[in-house]
């Protein structure tokens, strides 16, 4: 598992997406904001790796959803980008695992 875990942080970034932000006016045309979250230099196996995976996260939803005006919203947008970040590893992860057990 380790060295699997060793091999996942190879993947270099996880791109998050943020969850669109409710209100914006109808007919209007914004392009969705994304940051990028580096992985490769991170053990996700150990705590601290994961610690800094997590603050990586936590400071790409600040930066997108910075502009959200109401807390509830700035929350809710967060709370996307952390659910997305973890879906997006978990799809990592499983790929990671796939192609390892092909080889």
């Amino acid at each position: 598992m380790s060295n699997f875990i060793t091999k996942l942080t190879t993947a270099g970034y996880l791109v998050l997406a943020s969850v669109p932000v409710a209100g914006l006016a109808v007919g209007v045309a914004h392009a969705a904001p994304a940051a990028h979250v580096q992985i490769g230099d991170l053990d996700l196996s150990s705590k601290a790796g994961m610690t800094t995976f997590n603050q990586r996260v936590q400071s790409a939803g600040q930066q997108i959803c910075r502009d959200e005006r109401s807390l509830s919203g700035r929350e809710s947008c967060k709370d996307g980008v952390r659910a997305e970040a973890q879906d997006k590893l978990a799809a990592v992860i499983q790929s990671r695992s796939t192609t390892l057990a092909a080889r």
